[in-house]
């Protein structure tokens, strides 16, 4: 299982939750799942 997590940070010491494009992160997931022997899932 992989899980994958988008953050902002301005200052490099504070990181704020993001959200990823729902197009961006099924295309990643995919590819994730496609090429990377032992990854059958992405959340």
């Amino acid at each position: 299982m992989l899980a994958l997590r988008a953050v902002t940070s301005t200052g490099g010491m504070i990181a704020h939750s993001d959200a990823f494009d729902h197009g961006f992160l099924a295309k990643c997931a995919t590819r994730i799942i496609d090429e990377c022997r032992g990854i059958n899932r992405v959340i």
